[in-house]
């Protein structure tokens, strides 16, 4: 658990603030402009555990009394079935609180947003860095402009913002 009584908590809640947490470090995907996967800062992914991650928002929210979140996972549903447990929990635990996340178009479905919805989350990032086929090509980006408008599309359907 990080060490909140070492940070100005009441800023946050009294200015409204999200705090920010991870439920993951690092990425497998080889974006060319991303420092993110490489070897000296994170490297290959490695998770947290969905329970530890909800202890964690439960303890900020009743010691603090903040329920909103920022999820700053490069991508958060990397691997389903974290996502749905961390899902899963939020919703056991009956809390009230709102999250966002940041994700890659090519892995969002329509199952996961509508859990994640039910669970909390009303902002939904799609990382999206170039608008054309040559410029995702370039970048090695491994997804193309139908797999961005679709993954918009779901977003709105499950009744979150797209961002």
């Amino acid at each position: 658990m990080p060490a909140y009584d070492l940070v100005p908590m009441e800023r946050y809640r009294e200015r409204g603030l999200p705090v920010w947490m991870e439920t993951k470090r690092g990425c497998p995907y080889r974006c060319r402009f991303c420092a993110v996967n490489a070897p000296s800062t994170y490297g290959k992914a490695r998770f947290r555990s969905p329970v530890r991650c909800v202890d964690e928002i439960e303890h900020v929210v009743q010691a603090y009394g903040i329920t909103s979140f920022v999820i700053l996972d490069d991508t958060f549903n990397l691997a389903p079935r974290q996502a749905q447990a961390f899902c899963e929990e939020i919703i056991r635990r009956r809390l009230s609180v709102t999250w966002h996340i940041d994700t890659r178009a090519d892995l969002l479905n329509p199952e996961i947003l509508r859990l994640m919805s039910c669970a909390g989350c009303t902002d939904v990032m799609i990382d999206v860095e170039v608008g054309s086929e040559d410029g995702l090509a370039a970048v090695q980006k491994d997804v193309n402009l139908g797999q961005l408008v679709r993954a918009f599309e779901m977003v709105h359907e499950a009744g979150l913002r797209p961002t």
